[in-house]
């Protein structure tokens, strides 16, 4: 079947995880996926005709960019995904913009106890 499937042209991914919904998209991770290995964040999307679209929205380059992404979730005003990372060393949580620009957020701990956002140009909530 498997390969029936694949002679056909079918999407494979590579452990995928996390999946949310968003007006008229879907957006899911692969924990495992891209050419360095270290995860992708996609996109469905129903046009208002009513067919289908799968698109790549992210591939990390490196663990240091994007480590191994698992859960995700968008902003309520859809500007940003908000990913969990669930790979190796440090892990983050993540903001990617439409346009592919990220921004970490060091994990809860040390001094303050708190979550503190990176210097970069990026507003999540704007």
């Amino acid at each position: 079947m498997f390969e029936t499937a694949l002679a056909l042209g079918v999407a494979i991914f590579d452990r995928p995880k996390g999946m949310w919904e968003s007006r008229s998209s879907i957006f899911f991770a692969t924990t495992g996926g891209g050419i360095a290995d270290n995860g992708q964040i996609w996109e469905i999307r129903e046009n208002p005709g009513g067919q289908s679209f799968l698109e790549l929205v992210y591939e990390s380059p490196d663990s240091e960019v994007l480590d191994n992404p698992d859960n995700i979730t968008v902003s309520p005003r859809g500007n940003a995904i908000v990913l969990c990372e669930d790979g190796g060393g440090d892990q983050y949580v993540r903001f990617l913009s439409r346009n592919g620009q990220h921004v970490p957020f060091h994990p809860a701990g040390g001094e303050s106890g708190r979550l503190s956002r990176q210097t970069s140009g990026l507003e999540p909530t704007a």
